[in-house]
């Protein structure tokens, strides 16, 4: 990979970072979907794939990876899991993408007395309507839980929003509330 498609992917992660969270105007939405032939009563430990997703492309582990795992290993001890080495029974991934979006509005326009002054000068003429054009930018983060021993995907979460801004601050407590309201979805235990 070059310095211009290392650095767009360091970027698309960074904005990830802000999306996840926290950054939509209505909050993000949260997606799950699991195998319904995968017995999740055998899974009792888990481990991260090396290198994650969310790793930079030379294997370095960024903030973003960094945070997902604590709180990744948080929710999955929460529900009974232990974590494990290579050989543990799940193995956990994450993904980020992003793709750039517009969002096309036709909006009563201002004619003769004002569409919202509602008739103020008695029936004017009709202004019709405006289109207003917003470019913005839609990301994704996907969690992926992986049956090790047949290395089937089982569990997938994603978490979709609208990207606000690029700054870092406050990025922990953004992960730490995505994967909490992602889990919520998670309805398995282990060994149950």
């Amino acid at each position: 990979m070059n310095g211009r498609g290392l650095n767009r992917t360091i970027g698309r992660i960074g904005i990830i970072c802000v999306l996840v969270l926290g950054g939509c105007v209505t909050g993000p939405r949260f997606v799950s979907n699991s195998d319904r032939d995968a017995d999740f009563g055998r899974f009792r430990t888990f481990t991260f794939e090396s290198p994650l997703g969310t790793d930079r492309s030379n294997g370095t582990r960024t903030l973003l990876s960094h945070h997902l795992i604590e709180e990744v290993r948080r929710q999955m001890e929460l529900r009974g899991y232990t974590l494990g080495d290579q050989g543990a029974d799940l193995t956990i991934n994450f993904y980020v993408s992003t793709k750039e979006k517009l969002d096309v509005r036709h909006v009563p326009g201002v004619g003769w007395g004002g569409y919202y002054g509602y008739r103020r000068d008695r029936y004017g003429v009709w202004g019709g309507y405006d289109t207003e054009v917003t470019q913005y930018t839609e990301g994704t983060l996907n969690i992926d839980v992986i049956d090790t021993k047949i290395d089937q995907l089982v569990w997938e979460g994603a978490v979709i929003g609208r990207v606000r801004n690029l700054e870092d601050e406050g990025l922990q407590a953004r992960v730490q509330g995505a994967v909490r309201d992602l889990f919520a979805h998670y309805p398995y235990r282990a060994g149950g």
